[in-house]
């Protein structure tokens, strides 16, 4: 099958609505050259590359997360790519409330860094000095020196993730319109990057060119 610019935008547009819909349509199935996954896979470069271009677009990967600690388990996932973790406070009430208590804990960046506090004796890790480090998908905890985690502390962090899963509808609230535009034209380009250089090449200019007005006007 071949394909044009209008059949690529109605397959990617397709697909957008298939993720959001609140169950499986079980008719709107993409065969062909571009499989579902081949698709989704696009989407989402989509959304990550509007993070990357788009004034503010951050906002919309901002969110907050409490969870409670277990015995010795030092890494816990946040649920997606974490980009940036603005903040960690350690030992905080359940709904995620500081109290008399909680301390904020410090980045260590790295390996590197957490091997240093480990071995530093002017700055030991413990719960009234709590250090992390960002992981693919969450953070690690360093409250100990030895790899220890009490059980049932909360931990409130607050961070910038990736908008990556489009059946997530709070991760969509803000791609309706313009935003759905440029996620299709980057998805394409995706897709045709090296079979249709000419079309993936006018597309990938529109998604500047709109990028670029879109900055104008926030």
């Amino acid at each position: 099958m071949s394909y044009t610019l209008t059949t690529l935008r109605d397959k990617v547009k397709r697909r957008i609505r298939v993720l959001r819909a609140s169950s499986p349509t079980g008719t709107e199935v993409e065969v062909g050259a571009f499989s579902n996954d081949t698709v989704d896979d696009a989407i989402n470069a989509g959304r990550k590359q509007i993070m990357v271009v788009v004034r503010n677009a951050e906002l919309w990967g901002k969110t907050e997360a409490v969870f409670v600690t277990v015995a010795d388990v030092q890494e816990y996932s946040l649920g997606g790519n974490v980009l940036r973790i603005d903040g960690v406070q350690y030992n905080v009430d359940s709904d995620g409330d500081q109290n008399s208590n909680t301390y904020n804990a410090i980045d260590v960046e790295t390996t590197k860094g957490e091997n240093r506090v480990l071995n530093d004796p002017m700055d030991i890790p413990s719960a009234t000095n709590p250090k992390y480090r960002i992981t693919n998908r969450g953070i690690k905890l360093i409250v100990s020196t030895n790899g220890t985690v009490t059980v049932g502390v909360y931990i409130r962090v607050e961070y910038l993730k990736e908008l990556i899963d489009m059946t997530a509808i709070t991760d969509t609230s803000g791609l309706t319109g313009t935003l759905d535009e440029l996620v299709i034209d980057w998805a394409i380009w995706v897709l045709c990057q090296f079979v249709m250089p000419q079309l993936a090449q006018m597309v990938r200019e529109q998604f500047y060119n709109q990028a670029m007005l879109m900055n104008r006007s926030l």
